[in-house]
C-alpha cells in the first residue's frame, strides 16, 4: 500500500509561505517577501526532486552538478537570513513555514559535500547493488534517509526500532493464533491459512467487498473524526505493472488494489481500504486540500513520512471503525505490519551495511513466519531499488502514535481524539522533525 509521493503527488498541496528580504529583524510582512525570495531562488537552482528510485535520484544529482556553487551560496545566504527572523513576531502559519524553510535549508547544505564528491568521481555505471556499490553510497544513503523520513535519525536507531516492531508484530500474530485455536476454527495458524483463506474471484466481487468496507467505516467515522465534505473515492483494479510490487496505491481520487488477473485475497481488504481510502490517503489529501489551516508553497517537496505515516497509523483504528471483524482480516493487518517492520531493519542492512540478497533472505526467514517467506525476494528488490522509501510507513506512524500518547497524557480526560485528528489532517504533511512543535503551535491557547 503506497502512493509514491514524489512520483504521483508532487502537484498535490504544498507549502504556501510568502517570503522576506535580507533586512533584520524580519517580521510578519517582511517574512512573506523572504519566502518569495526563497521560492524563486530555489526554482532556479535545479535541485533534484525526490524520486523513489535511487538510480533516478543519482542521475538527477549529476544533472544538477553545474549548479552546486550557486546552490551553496544561495542556501548559506538563506540560512543567515532565516537566523535573523523573530518567530514570535510571525503568525502561527508563518512560524510553521519558517521552521520548514530552515529545515530544508539545513538539509540542502548537508547534501552538497556528498553531491560535489559524487559529481567529481561518479561510478562508471549504476549497479544493481545500489548504494553499497560505490564510494559515496553510504553518505548518500544516510542523507536520503533524512530526506525520506524528514527527521534526523541514525541508521543504528532505525535498525533497533525495526527489531522492536518485529517483536511486537510477532506478539500480535501469536495472540491471533491463540484466538483461532480457542475458537475451534483451526488447530494452528498454518492450518487456518491453509483451510480458511478466501479470495474474491472477479473484479465485481472485489469491488463489492471494498464498497462494503467503505460503508462500514463511513458509519463509524464520526467516533474518531470531525464531519467533512469530501469528494467520493474511486476503487479500481491496478493495471500498472510498475506498481505491481505494492498491494495497492492511491492516485487522486482513485484507490487501485492489486488485482492479479484472476483473484484478490479477502484478508487484505480491511487494512488496505483504511490505508488507501478513508480515513487514509484519500481522506487526508482531500481534507488537507479543502480544509487546510495553513497554505504552504515549497517547491518540489512532499513529506512522505507524514503522509505514509498517517495512512499506516489509521490502520491501527480499524476495530473502532468497525472492521477487522474476522480472523482473516486481522491476519492481513498483522502480516503487513510485520512486513513493514522487517523492512525497516533490512533497508538499513542492505543499503548501509552492504548485506547480500542471501543475508537479507536469511534474516527475513528467521524473523518472519513461514507464510510470508515467499515475499522475501520481491521486498528485497524493492529495498534495493527504492532505498529508504519503505521505512516511511513505520517511522511516520510511530511519530503520530507518540504525539497522540503525549497529548493523552497532557490533557487526560480532556483529550478529544476527533480534535487531535482534525488538527493533524488540516495541518497537512510537514517534516516529522517539526511535527510536535507545529501541532503545539496550532493548539496554543489564544
Amino acid at each position: 500500500m503506497t502512493y509514491i509521493a514524489p512520483l504521483i503527488f508532487a502537484s498535490l498541496m504544498w507549502l504556501s509561505m510568502t517570503p522576506v528580504p535580507s533586512l533584520v529583524p524580519t517580521q510578519s510582512a517582511a517574512f512573506d517577501e523572504l519566502a518569495r525570495d526563497y521560492t524563486d531562488g530555489y526554482e532556479s537552482l535545479s535541485i533534484p526532486p525526490l524520486a523513489a528510485s535511487w538510480k533516478t535520484n543519482m542521475a538527477a544529482e549529476l544533472n544538477s552538478a553545474a549548479k552546486h556553487s550557486d546552490q551553496k551560496l544561495f542556501f548559506a545566504d538563506m540560512q543567515t537570513r532565516f537566523s535573523k527572523v523573530r518567530p514570535e513576531k510571525l503568525s502561527v502559519c508563518q512560524q510553521i513555514n519558517h521552521k520548514i524553510l530552515v529545515y530544508e535549508t539545513h538539509l540542502n547544505l548537508e547534501r552538497l559535500p556528498t553531491a560535489q564528491a559524487y559529481a567529481a568521481n561518479p561510478p562508471s555505471a549504476p549497479s544493481d547493488l545500489g548504494y553499497s556499490s560505490f564510494a559515496q553510497g553510504q553518505s548518500w544513503y544516510v542523507w536520503y534517509l533524512q530526506k525520506w523520513l524528514s527527521t534526523d535519525i541514525t541508521p543504528n536507531a532505525i535498525m533497533a526500532f525495526g527489531e522492536n516492531e518485529v517483536s511486537k508484530g510477532l506478539s500480535d500474530l501469536f495472540k491471533l493464533e491463540a484466538d483461532i485455536i480457542a475458537s475451534g476454527e483451526a488447530g494452528s495458524l498454518a492450518e487456518f491459512i491453509e483451510t480458511r483463506s478466501t479470495s474474491y474471484s472477479s473484479k465485481a466481487e472485489t469491488l463489492a467487498a471494498f464498497q462494503a468496507r467503505k460503508s462500514i467505516i463511513s458509519n463509524n467515522l464520526d467516533k474518531l473524526f470531525m464531519p467533512y465534505d469530501i469528494a467520493p473515492i474511486g476503487i479500481k483494479p491496478n493495471t500498472n505493472p510498475a506498481m505491481a510490487r505494492a498491494p495497492g496505491y492511491y492516485t487522486p481520487p482513485d484507490f487501485y488494489y492489486g488485482w492479479n488477473g484472476t483473484s484478490y485475497r479477502a484478508q487484505d481488504t480491511d487494512f488496505l481500504y483504511l490505508h488507501e481510502g478513508v480515513p487514509g490517503h484519500h481522506f487526508q489529501f482531500q481534507i488537507a486540500d479543502k480544509y487546510k489551516t495553513c497554505t504552504f508553497i515549497m517547491p518540489q517537496i512532499f513529506y512522505s513520512a507524514f503522509a505514509e505515516g498517517w495512512a499506516a497509523y489509521v490502520e491501527t483504528l480499524g476495530t473502532e471503525l468497525g472492521v477487522y471483524g474476522s480472523f482473516e482480516t486481522r491476519l492481513g493487518a498483522i502480516d503487513w505490519n510485520l512486513i513493514r517492520s522487517a523492512r525497516v531493519y533490512l533497508d538499513v542492512a542492505i543499503n548501509h551495511h552492504g548485506w547480500s540478497d542471501e543475508q537479507a533472505q536469511a534474516y527475513w526467514q528467521d524473523k518472519l513466519p513461514p507464510h510470508l517467506h515467499r515475499l522475501a525476494a520481491r521486498e528485497i528488490k524493492r529495498m534495493r531499488d527504492w532505498p529508504a522509501q519503505v521505512i516511511t510507513y513505520k517511522v511516520g506512524a510511530d511519530a503520530i502514535l507518540r504525539l497522540k500518547a503525549s497529548e493523552q497524557t497532557r490533557l487526560g480526560k480532556n483529550f478529544d481524539i476527533r480534535e487531535f485528528h482534525d488538527t493533524l489532517l488540516r495541518m497537512g504533511p510537514v517534516p516529522l522533525e517539526i511535527l510536535e512543535s507545529s501541532y503545539a503551535a496550532l493548539n496554543k491557547e489564544p
